[in-house]
């Protein structure tokens, strides 16, 4: 049985630094904030959780653009997620970028629930299509050691597929071999999307095959669970999703295809990348 997962339902995504994103990385350029809720300040971010709660969401994703270093600037926003978690009694996730140990302990501290980090070894992605000048392939592997060993209980890897232009290269079997040292509940696989207004949006997306291949290692080399995530192209919806689920190759699809939907999966108001000891509140379809 798949799981699978509509986190509109039950889930928010909040912006804290609303449209603003000093990166601006070339596949993204910021397009994606506006898609959230917009939280600029801890004062609006505490309002807002109040409002989502009284309308029946269970769970927030902090989350925005990141600065020159790559880090989501989160540190005045931790008093408000200590609120939203004992006050207000939500499920917090984060999107931080990279982080050292002490910030690592600081989410830990208030409250955070789950840790989305985005596992990202390719030194031309970096440096040129991220715009972070002066990372290394080794900041991302100290954050999340930093992650690990410091930081909130549960932490779900995101692992990129075809940043590069839509190619794969041995980045990505090397995200997943760094993730083996690990035990993460849940590995988030996400696709390039060329997305429209971005200087990348004539690229190519990662084919079918590529994108299995990633599965196939990922599923032989780890432990825990594997989530096809909502960042996907178009091009990949459908066939791909019934595919992987045909061979045994992912437990977890976040927004799935309607096939899916009608079929006898357990149905989740949630991000995909939450452990199951926190989602029994967010089950909308019983099985």
């Amino acid at each position: 049985m798949i799981k699978l997962f509509l986190p509109a339902k039950k889930y928010a995504a909040i912006s804290i630094t609303g449209a603003s994103c000093q990166l601006n990385c070339l596949y993204c350029g910021g397009k994606y904030l506006l898609g959230m809720l917009n939280a600029g300040s801890p004062g609006q971010l505490k309002a807002l959780a109040r409002r989502l709660k009284k309308k029946g969401v269970e769970g927030v994703l902090i989350s925005g653009g990141f600065t020159l270093e790559g880090k989501l600037p989160f540190k005045p926003f931790l008093d408000a997620i200590r609120y939203i978690k004992k006050r207000l009694g939500m499920v917090v996730s984060i999107h931080p970028g990279l982080i050292d140990r002490d910030e690592a302990k600081e989410l830990r501290r208030a409250g955070v629930d789950v840790v989305d980090f985005e596992l990202i070894l390719d030194p031309y992605v970096i440096s040129f299509l991220k715009r972070l000048k002066g990372r290394r392939p080794e900041d991302y592997i100290n954050s999340l050691k930093a992650l690990f060993d410091e930081g909130p209980y549960y932490v779900a890897p995101h692992v990129p597929i075809g940043l590069n232009f839509g190619s794969i290269s041995e980045y990505e079997f090397y995200s997943l071999n760094i993730l083996s040292d690990y035990n993460p509940h849940v590995t988030v696989l996400i696709i390039f999307i060329p997305t429209y207004g971005t200087p990348m949006s004539g690229a190519k997306h990662p084919g079918r095959d590529d994108v299995i291949e990633i599965f196939m290692a990922a599923r032989a080399g780890l432990r825990g669970e594997l989530a096809l995530g909502c960042m996907r192209p178009r091009g990949l919806r459908g066939d791909l999703e019934l595919r992987l689920v045909r061979v045994g190759l992912v437990d977890r699809i976040a927004v799935p295809v309607p096939k899916l939907l009608g079929e006898t999966h357990k149905i989740y108001g949630a991000c995909c990348s939450l452990p199951n000891e926190l989602l029994d509140r967010f089950l909308i379809q019983p099985t």
